[in-house]
This record gives C-alpha cells, structure tokens and sequence, in this order.
C-alpha cells in the first residue's frame, strides 16, 4: 500500500513537470515527463492525452520543414504558426513579431539550443527522479517495518490469548488428572486401656514422621460427574515409641508408674475411592465484578462427594529398649538392666476403614493457577491386633459402634503446559474410635470382649509437592 501510494505521488509530480513544459513550449521535455509518468502510472489519462497532443505536433512539425526547405526557407512565421499551432505555442526570447522570418539555419540553430536545454532538463529530472524513488522506497521500506511490527505484536498477542484459551478449555474439558506427589509427613498413633474402674491403666503412643508417596487419579465421566481414587504408602523413619503403665501391681509390688521406651519401625498405607457431583460452576461473567474481586477468582466451583477409605499401619517395637523406668509407690525410681529387652520384636497392627462423605471447593485465579480445597467426613470400623512377644501376649481391639474421620485437602496447581502441571498441597488425616472391645490370649490371663479400650487414634499431616498431566 506504501509503495503504491508513493508511485502514484511520483507519477503526478511527473505530470505536473511535464505540464509546465508544454505550457512553456518545451514540448520535447514535456513528452519525457509525460513518458515517465506513463511508466509509473500507465492509466494517467491526462499524460495520456497530452503525450498524444505532442505527438501530433511533430507530424505536423515535419510536414512544415518539408514545405520550409521546398520554398527556399521564406515562407512567414505567421503561416508556420496558423499550420502548426500546437509546436509553436511556446514564448521564445528571440521570437517577438509574427512579422519575423525563420530560415533553415535559424530552425536548426534553435533545435540545437532545445535539444541542449532537453538534456539539462531531462539530467536535472532524472535526479530529481532518483530522489523521489529513494526517498519513497526509504519510507515504504519504513511503513512497511512499522506495519510488520504491529503485526507480529497482535500475532503474539492472538498467540498468548490463544495459549491461555486452549489451557482454559483444556482444564475444562479434561477426562483424565493423573499426579504424582510427595508428602512431608508428621503424626502419631496411640491408644489406651483402661481398668474396670475406669482409672487409666495403659498408653502406647508411636510417633511417625518421614514421607508418604501419592498418586492421585480422577476422570471425567460426565459433564457434572468426576470419580477418584488415591493410594498412599509411606517411607517413614524409624522412630522412638513409648509404653506407659499406672497403678498395677507387679507380684506383690504397687508399682505407681512405669515408662519404656524402644526403637520402633512404622509403615502405613492409606487408598480412598470417590464419587463427584458438581453441582455449582461459576465463570467470571457468572460471578460478577463483586464476587469475582472478593474472592479474588476468574472461577468457582463446588462438588459433592461421596466415597469410601481405608488406613492400615503396622508399628514394630525392636530392641534395644533405650529406658525402662518403675516409680514404686513410696516414689523412689527402680530401673532394670535394658539387655532383657534384646529379644524384642512386638507389633501393632491397626486398620480404619469405612464410608465418607465431603464436599470440594475449587477456582482458578488465571487461566494458568489453580487451586482447591476438600473436607470429608467418616464413618469408621476400626479393628487392631497386638502381639508382645516377651511376654507372649496376643490381643484384639474391636470398635464398638463406628469411629470418626475426618480429612482436609489443600492444593494449589500451577498449568505450565495445557497438559503438564506442578503443585503445592497440604494434608490432614485424623480417625479415632474412642471405645473399643478388648480380647487377650497368653500368659495365663485370657479375656473376652472387655469393655476397657479406649481413645484408639490417629493423626497425620504434612505439606506436599506434586507433578501431573491431564489430557
């Protein structure tokens, strides 16, 4: 469009030049303007017509030198003028009177003189020429890198907007959510028996800490419907458990309070099972300005969920015993000699299991962050067997009724790609039974469904990394 602009600025630069040598006279100059505005605009119609006007001219210029030369060069200017109008219309210095006579050698000394005075014009137009193209082709080339420019700005702009399109659609319409995560894990299990007088009589408490690794699966089964699953299994640390012991008799000692302490192993694995109903989807334009500013998103969304879980861990109690202390009734402190404890190897096993329920909210602060936020709560069977193999002591736990659970989910998502992603999150798991039937078998005391288990209990929380893909 420049270049095009600029040509048809030339070519009437070239016309107007070419106009005012016709007017002048200077019909050889005028025809090499109107030539090259022609050339540069070959629809100029008004070039068109004068070139044609000159043209003409010179027809009628050589039939009258032909006539010249025949009458000896004495024919009146005033004749040449009435046969010729159009090649001597211009004003020349030395042309005055129609009374005036033009000889051959006057013609030609003149034609000489226009011819001279043609190349100057036509060197000086050339020139003048080249400027034009320069200067048009320099500022073309200059719209033309200012258009590109602006071009490639909106380009990307498409290009970003498109991106941020296709993640948006993307998290949308995705069927599938496969993670990887890692969870920092933090916690304890404990649980106490009590003697029938309802005194204290008994606590284990097995701290845990270390890791869990995670997968996390969920899929698009329908607009509105999800479904899930998690499985969990831990790397924790071994770790240093503790057995307390109140008012019991040891033979015929009253022993006041007892504490040991041992190394102990833990491993755990935990897996839930969900389904989804999302009842509520807000976009931006569905929030409006208020609620979208308050809560500071471009989305929200709120599910349902119903589903199923399960923990299992084991605590394995293994030499050496690190203190064992006795508080006799008096208050004096007894201790033994730890090396009886080398043989140890006593576990705990306990399982929590059951139906849960628990609503999920969620939103998107841009189309690339994401974050959502889950509480459940559970109804659980808890079941627990013990073995204390220095004493030779087997034992169960039974829940009587159904425990409680409850979870929290936190996670923030960061969409780097439309399918790849990377995550932050934070975990609390807490279940408890706080009665429970406790059987015992071995060393000489065996006993059925006694009503003196209690506060059975766990806990676990940490923050998380994670990596995904959907699709």
């Amino acid at each position: 469009s420049a270049y095009a602009q600029k040509g048809s600025l030339a070519a009437q630069s070239l016309y107007e030049e070419g106009l005012d040598y016709f007017r002048g006279g200077l019909h050889r100059l005028a025809e090499d303007s109107f030539r090259r505005c022609l050339a540069i605009d070959p629809g100029h119609r008004d070039a068109q017509k004068y070139l044609k006007i000159i043209e003409q001219s010179y027809v009628s210029s050589t039939l009258r030198n032909s006539q010249i030369q025949n009458s000896n060069y004495s024919q009146p200017v005033e004749n040449l003028v009435e046969s010729s109008p159009g090649l001597f219309q211009r004003n020349l210095d030395y042309q005055t009177s129609p009374q005036d006579y033009l000889t051959s050698e006057d013609y030609l000394s003149r034609q000489e003189m226009a011819e001279r005075e043609l190349r100057n014009k036509i060197k000086e137009s050339n020139i003048r020429s080249d400027q034009i193209r320069v200067e048009a082709v320099n500022q073309a080339r200059a719209d033309f890198l200012e258009q590109k420019e602006k071009v490639e700005k909106v380009e990307k702009e498409n290009k970003t907007r498109s991106r941020q399109e296709i993640i948006k659609q993307t998290l949308e319409d995705a069927r599938i959510k496969i993670d990887t995560e890692y969870m920092f894990t933090a916690g304890e299990q404990s649980f106490e028996i009590i003697n029938s007088n309802g005194g204290k009589l008994s606590k284990l408490t097995f701290p845990i800490e270390g890791g869990m690794g995670i997968v996390n699966a969920e899929a698009k089964v329908y607009p509105n419907v999800f479904i899930s699953a998690r499985y969990a299994t831990s790397n924790f640390d071994k770790k240093t458990s503790k057995d307390e012991d109140w008012n019991y008799m040891s033979g015929s000692t009253y022993v006041n309070y007892q504490i040991s302490e041992q190394d102990t192993k833990n491993r755990a694995e935990y897996w839930d099972a969900n389904l989804y109903y999302r009842f509520l989807d807000l976009t931006k334009d569905d929030l409006g300005d208020y609620l979208s500013n308050l809560f500071i998103v471009d989305r929200l969304y709120l599910d349902v969920f119903g589903g199923y879980q399960q923990y299992k861990a084991r605590h394995t109690m293994i030499a050496p015993a690190t203190k064992f202390l006795l508080q006799m009734a008096d208050g004096s402190w007894w201790t033994t000699d730890l090396s009886s404890y080398n043989r140890l190897n006593s576990q705990y096993e306990v399982t929590y299991k059951g139906p849960r329920i628990g609503l999920r909210v969620g939103g998107s602060i841009t189309e690339k962050l994401s974050s959502n936020i889950s509480m459940s709560y559970a109804w659980l069977q808890t079941k627990s067997h013990g073995c204390w193999n220095l004493r030779n002591f087997n034992w169960w736990h039974k829940g009587d009724g159904l425990g409680t659970g409850f979870t929290t989910d936190i996670e923030a998502l960061y969409h780097f790609t439309p399918n790849f992603f990377l995550g932050a999150g934070f975990h609390y798991i807490y279940q408890k039974h706080k009665d429970l039937l406790y059987t015992g078998v071995g060393s000489g005391s065996d006993f059925h469904d006694l009503d003196q288990a209690r506060e059975e209990k766990m806990v676990l929380y940490g923050p998380s990394l994670k990596l995904g893909y959907r699709w």
